[in-house]
């Protein structure tokens, strides 16, 4: 499983998930035109809200609902 943490994610998020083994890019690093080579995790509704409209089946979104967590939080 490929993961894209979303812009409300800091991208600290994205370096420890990776040291840990965790396939895993920002979406700072990547841009969106590539996203749907990845699972999305945001804070936000925003992906769902997007791939609602679209009709889309991919990219698959996890929702992250705690707001506020840096990179080792959202690791643990």
């Amino acid at each position: 499983m490929r993961l894209l943490l979303d812009q409300g994610l800091p991208r600290y998020a994205a370096e420890v998930l990776r040291a840990e083994g965790v396939e895993c890019v920002h979406i700072g690093e990547l841009g969106m035109s590539r996203a749907r080579q990845f699972m999305a995790v945001a804070p936000g509704a925003d992906f769902h809200a997007i791939l609602a409209v679209q009709n889309a089946a991919q990219p698959s979104v996890i929702r992250i609902r705690l707001q506020g967590l840096n990179g080792p939080a959202i690791e643990g």
